[in-house]
């Protein structure tokens, strides 16, 4: 069943949700999706991607057969029912809605397709781990069989360049701080004017189209908005103040004076307004023109009406584009005063809402070999030890069993996720002794070694394990990868025996340096006394001829370990030093 299983939760590892009671739209299954092996299927089987910040909507339809074979086994099984139990991990923003609500299928009794629909408005770009739980009743060789399990899945959130109707943005939420670039959308060509204001909406201002990367700290929702003017130049006054004396000449000009009007030319040179002629002055004005300057420079040239004659010419001269009263002299006296306003015509106004999320608390605290967290918020714990992932490690605590360097990623509900800082947990061991072997050794797992004797550094002992040719007082310090140094607890060592008896035999001193004796003290036959090493192997041999007499064996040459002496088919263990 252990086959079987994880491919029931394959089909549902797409079925995300961080509120399983999501308001998305009700799906219909497409029973179209089945499998040619008879596994359970989810159709489509990638699903998109989504963008931070867009509106995301995926429907998705999986396939539940009621009768399942392992094919590992040949074993038959009945799916009687599959329950999804718990969704974690889900990009915030995002929720499902299934189109059964208890969220359990029974494909044993027909209910072999299910659907979900997938909506909602990620915030955060980035992959995430999803872990989704579900418990299912399978009946095979008889016997029913409720499992649980979890699968870890994985669903992938790009970056969004946002819009507004006015502007764009490259970010829209980050954990800790939000770091966004800003850029007004509507331009208009000269001699239009445009004119930006920017709130923040955290106390900063701008008022260019591109304004600085703006960053946001203070955790919460901000508010921005932009405010774009568009305003276009309008001749509103023009007055004549003085005019010269080119107007004289005509016959009405005998009994009259001049009749001044003006004509405006654009900056193609056409003719495109002409006030109407004022009757018998030198000095008057045009008011309430309100005429729109969109296609610059301008000229504005001055003429009497004539009746008879030709029209005069009384001079010319450029438009400003200047807000206000801007007094022109055409140098041939004609001077006066043109009126330019700059006037809003359009106005636009948009806004958006950024968001600051909070950053965990990844705060660890230890109790022993128990680490844990205690932020409520926390919905998500991966732990790991020397920078691998712990298999099944996935709760707001842990127990160390072994040394290492230990620590979490954690995340909250927004995926907000942070690293705590480590833990150095350093192993406690003990030191065993072989008195076969005449070694005291450590596990073989250890980085470094270095041994002492009775306090004092033993050289060259540096491997796991270390000959015994002494009593006295042991210890060995380890060193790991991760940075641990342990010193063990001291193992005193007795190897201070006078002398052993063995029928009859007295072997001493043992541990011996130099001289090994040996005494019969029964009645003996002449005895050969034979010296072995611990392959076996003799190495020497001395005999003794006398009862009740004493045998010495010189060892000087011998290499220190352990050795044996061999009487009357006895073997006797003794030591050199």
């Amino acid at each position: 069943m252990k086959k079987i299983l994880p491919l029931i939760i394959f089909s549902l590892s797409i079925l995300f949700s961080s509120n399983m009671m999501g308001q998305c739209p009700t799906c219909v299954p497409d029973e179209s999706c089945t499998s040619a092996d008879g596994f359970p299927a989810v159709c489509p089987l990638v699903q998109p991607n989504a963008t931070a910040g867009n509106y995301y909507e995926e429907q998705l339809t999986f396939f539940m057969p009621a009768e399942i074979t392992d094919p590992g086994s040949g074993i038959n099984a009945t799916l009687l029912s599959v329950t999804i139990t718990s969704v974690s991990g889900l990009p915030y923003g995002l929720q499902f809605t299934l189109n059964d609500p208890d969220a359990t299928y029974l494909p044993s009794d027909g209910e072999n397709f299910g659907c979900a629909t997938i909506c909602g408005v990620p915030l955060l770009p980035g992959t995430y781990s999803v872990m989704i739980t579900v418990s299912a009743l399978v009946n095979a060789l008889g016997f029913e069989v409720t499992q649980v399990e979890s699968f870890e899945s994985v669903l992938i959130v790009d970056p969004g360049q946002g819009s507004a109707n006015s502007f764009s943005f490259d970010n829209i939420a980050d954990c800790g701080g939000l770091y966004v670039n800003y850029d007004a959308l509507i331009v208009v060509p000269e001699p239009s004017v445009v004119e930006y204001s920017w709130d923040f909406g955290n106390g900063q201002q701008s008022a260019v189209k591109t304004p600085p990367t703006v960053f946001y700290d203070e955790i919460g929702d901000h508010e921005v908005e932009l405010t774009t003017t568009i305003s276009d130049w309008y001749l509103d006054v023009v007055t004549v103040s003085t005019l010269n004396d080119n107007w004289s000449g005509d016959i009405d000009d005998l009994i009259s004076t001049a009749d001044p009007y003006f004509q405006i030319f654009d900056g193609d040179g056409n003719l495109v307004y002409a006030a109407a002629p004022q009757d018998n002055t030198t000095s008057t004005s045009w008011i309430g023109l309100s005429y729109l300057l969109s296609n610059p420079p301008y000229a504005i040239q001055f003429f009497d009406d004539d009746d008879i004659s030709a029209d005069d010419d009384l001079g010319s001269t450029m438009i400003n584009l200047t807000e206000g009263a801007n007094i022109f002299d055409v140098g041939n006296g004609t001077t006066g005063v043109i009126n330019v306003t700059l006037a809003v015509t359009n106005a636009f106004s948009d806004s958006i809402t950024v968001s600051v999320l909070p950053i965990p608390d990844a705060t660890i605290i230890q109790n022993g070999e128990v680490l844990s967290f205690t932020d409520p918020t926390l919905t998500t714990f991966t732990w790991y030890r020397n920078d691998v992932p712990i298999q099944d490690a996935n709760t707001a605590s842990y127990t160390m069993t072994e040394g290492g360097e230990y620590y979490a990623i954690v995340g909250n509900e927004f995926g907000c996720t942070v690293t705590s800082e480590p833990v150095l947990y350093c192993p406690s061991f003990n030191i065993t002794f072989d008195a076969v072997a005449m070694e005291v050794s450590v596990a073989d797992i250890y980085d470094s070694y270095q041994w002492y004797f009775n306090g004092l550094e033993v050289s060259g002992a540096t491997s796991s394990y270390l000959a015994v040719t002494e009593t006295g007082n042991y210890a060995v310090e380890i060193t790991t990868s991760y940075g641990c140094t342990t010193t063990s607890e001291v193992l005193t060592v007795d190897l201070a025996v006078d002398e052993n008896t063995h029928d009859g035999v007295v072997v001493y001193p043992n541990p011996a340096s130099q001289i090994l004796y040996l005494n019969l003290i029964e009645n003996h036959p002449q005895t050969v006394v034979n010296i072995y090493d611990l392959t076996g192997r003799i190495i020497a041999a001395e005999s003794i001829v006398n009862n009740n007499s004493t045998a010495s064996i010189s060892i000087s040459t011998l290499a220190p370990g352990i050795y044996f002496a061999e009487v009357n088919h006895q073997r006797i263990r003794f030591i050199k030093r």
